[in-house]
């Protein structure tokens, strides 16, 4: 069974490397990264540039066939499913620094990449862990491979979001399957001016979050301890609003 390894955060990101020594030793493993962090881009990819394809070769990887995209992690699923891997059973992005919970799934080129793949078909997992410099990337990788049996006990192709705690792996309190829950960020954007003269702005960090209001979701729980597994659609339409909606639908008669 062929695992295929995408990110957000690049190559050679400390994430996708740990995910790729991990799951290596049980499963066949390759590699379809951006050269360069594209975090934050969400489900964007090229369409009026080619794509450059580099093969590079991972310290300690070196078994491990691995491609470095010049395009978003979109496309290196894209490219990677279609042509480079069309093998692939299972594609898994991560393993992302920093957590993706609630409404980051919308804006994670994390959770994107691993969308794509189960647009192509695939069973399909996006990780991440709750720290930029973790201490406990032992811990993703054990629930990946907590994830990938998940993914294959299915009847169907699924694709699931999860958020690892920088604990020990021991040390977490269990898997929580949870909704997603919502947060905000600031809108202020800070202004200055550069040496020309002209403005730029810095876009803010503020992060509002409803946790106290909804804390039976996946923000709530990891910061419990839990590693959260939501499972996800990619089918946007408000269904019961739908149906208001038709049973109001007025038809037009020409004259």
């Amino acid at each position: 069974m062929r695992i295929m390894l995408v990110n957000d955060d690049g190559i050679f990101a400390d994430g996708i490397r740990a995910l790729a020594l991990g799951l290596s030793k049980k499963y066949d493993v390759c590699i379809v990264a951006p050269e360069h962090e594209h975090s934050g881009c969400s489900h964007h990819f090229t369409m009026a540039v080619p794509l450059r394809t580099r093969k590079v070769t991972l310290p300690l990887l070196e078994d491990v066939p691995s491609y470095a995209i010049s395009g978003t992690p979109v496309d290196c699923t894209k490219i990677g499913v279609g042509t480079l891997f069309p093998d692939t059973d299972i594609v898994i992005s991560g393993v992302n620094l920093g957590a993706n919970l609630g409404t980051d799934t919308l804006y994670s080129g994390t959770v994107a990449a691993a969308m794509e793949g189960f647009f192509l078909g695939r069973r399909a997992l996006a990780i991440s862990i709750d720290s930029y410099s973790p201490k406990h990337l032992d811990t993703a990788v054990t629930s990946a491979l907590w994830g990938i049996d998940l993914l294959l006990k299915q009847e169907r192709p699924i694709l699931l979001n999860m958020n690892v705690p920088d604990t020990a792996f021991e040390d977490t309190k269990g898997f929580k399957f949870a909704a997603l829950s919502r947060q905000d960020y600031g809108n202020i954007y800070e202004e200055r001016i550069d040496p020309r003269n002209q403005k730029y702005y810095w876009t803010p960090f503020e992060r509002i979050s409803d946790m106290v209001k909804n804390f039976e979701k996946d923000e709530y729980f990891l910061k419990q301890g839990y590693i959260t597994v939501t499972p996800l659609m990619t089918d946007l339409t408000d269904k019961p609003l739908l149906d208001k909606l038709a049973s109001q639908e007025v038809t037009t008669n020409e004259q």
